[in-house]
């Protein structure tokens, strides 16, 4: 490990952390599969093909977009430098300027996954998502709802039940009015929508619960098999296709849906960010996301989507107020001045003002 001391620490805290167009790569596209042995994945040439060409040809013009942008979050500086610490959730540094994607393929081809990953942004809590920023405006966040349930009804030509697909019926006596968003339901209801995708893409037999899904389990006196046996009574479908690797040709259709929508907003000039199967963009750029999303899903599925909001923009900074009850704009100014975000973002501004002469 190597840490900076004297006059050169002193320079980098002078500098700060500013915005910087990196140069996205030029090669995007990682097709992957299984060793002989299974216990490891190796990385397989590119096919020569038009449609590989065509899916790295958009990968760079989405890149090289996202390269002109300043993505960061809108927390305390205090909050921003323990986001990376024990604890935080958050295995990777932070590094506001890598934000080019790639798209991973699985078992030898280009029609098993192929989902967007790489920006930094991806690796985030869920809870940090509504601080993120594009170019220092407030983002909104639109999620297709209950993604790959539907597309599994959808694309087997069968008619998608009513109400929530993760709802496995069960009531609490004290609450009997089923509501998602609330305890016991809410818990249950992750549990069920965690068994379900995992089910869809679990081709080895391997899945198991995780240790926060295996104790809400216990809360209720479920185990694996019993949380089975009840999406396999309530959606026959899901059983036929168990252990058939239908999870990846999901993934696939939704990766295609995702391009779509970005190429769509760049096509206006507006910035998104993927996150599998949600979207960011400007806050008042939602109603163009939602357009896009809506689009792209019909021109790859032949079916309209259902869409859902997330958690609305979120910040660390409060407007101080005076003794007397005024906004002390001193303060605000200070407070924006001094923080890793508001530098940030004003460094980028500053790179991309056009210079005199």
């Amino acid at each position: 490990t190597m840490v900076p001391v004297g006059g050169l620490l002193r320079r980098f805290e002078e500098i700060g952390l500013r915005w910087q167009e990196l140069k996205p790569p030029t090669q995007g596209i990682v097709l992957r599969d299984t060793a002989k042995d299974k216990k490891a994945k190796i990385d397989l040439p590119i096919p020569k093909t038009a449609v590989a060409r065509k899916m790295q040809s958009n990968l760079n013009k989405i890149n090289r977009f996202l390269a002109k942008q300043a993505i960061c979050l809108h927390l305390s500086n205090e909050r921003m430098k323990a986001l990376g610490g024990p604890g935080s959730g958050v295995e990777f540094p932070l590094i506001f300027t890598h934000t080019a994607l790639r798209r991973v393929f699985s078992k030898g081809s280009l029609e098993k996954g192929g989902r967007f990953y790489g920006g930094w942004w991806e690796g985030l809590p869920s809870e940090y998502r509504p601080y993120l920023t594009i170019n220092g405006l407030a983002t909104g966040e639109i999620d297709f709802s209950e993604l790959h349930p539907r597309l599994l009804y959808l694309l087997s030509d069968e008619q998608v039940p009513e109400g929530d697909l993760y709802d496995d019926g069960w009531r609490d006596d004290s609450s009997p009015t089923y509501d998602k968003s609330i305890e016991p339901y809410k818990s249950r209801r992750r549990l069920f929508k965690s068994v379900f995708n995992a089910t869809l893409n679990d081709e080895g037999k391997r899945y198991r619960l995780s240790k926060d899904d295996l104790a809400i389990a216990k809360r209720f006196g479920l185990n694996l098999p019993k949380i089975r046996e009840v999406l396999y009574k309530k959606h026959p479908l899901l059983e036929q296709h168990a252990q058939t690797g239908i999870g990846l040709r999901l993934q696939y259709v939704d990766s295609q849906v995702a391009e779509k929508v970005m190429l769509d907003l760049l096509a206006q000039g507006i910035p998104c960010l993927p996150v599998h199967d949600s979207f960011l963009v400007p806050r008042h750029q939602g109603a163009q996301l939602v357009r896009a999303m809506r689009t792209a899903f019909k021109a790859v599925t032949g079916y309209d989507p259902k869409l859902k909001d997330t958690e609305p923009f979120d910040s660390d900074f409060r407007l101080p107020f005076k003794e007397t009850g005024e906004v002390d704009h001193r303060a605000l100014y200070e407070m924006h001045r001094s923080s890793i975000h508001g530098r940030f973002v004003m460094s980028h501004h500053s790179s991309r003002r056009p210079r005199k002469g």
